[in-house]
C-alpha cells in the first residue's frame, strides 16, 4: 500500500497530520521530520488499526 500523508490547517492554524498506508510505529517515523518542524504536538489521536497488523493506519496530529 501507498504511504500518505494529509496536511489539513485548521481556522485556528493548527495542522493536522492524516496518515495512511503505515502500521504502528511506522507511522511515527513517517511524521516525526513535520512534527520536528511544525513544533510542539498538542494531541495525537491513533486509530485501531495502529495497534494490529493490518496494512492501514491513520493517525491525526494537532500542533500549535
Amino acid at each position: 500500500m501507498v504511504k500518505k500523508i494529509r496536511f489539513t490547517i485548521d481556522a485556528q492554524g493548527e495542522v493536522h497530520l492524516d496518515v495512511q498506508g503505515t502500521v504502528g510505529a511506522e507511522c511515527d517515523a513517517l511524521t516525526a521530520p513535520f512534527e520536528d518542524k511544525l513544533g510542539i504536538v498538542a494531541s495525537k489521536q491513533r486509530k485501531d488499526t495502529f495497534f494490529s497488523n493490518q496494512e492501514q493506519e491513520t493517525q491525526d496530529v494537532g500542533t500549535h
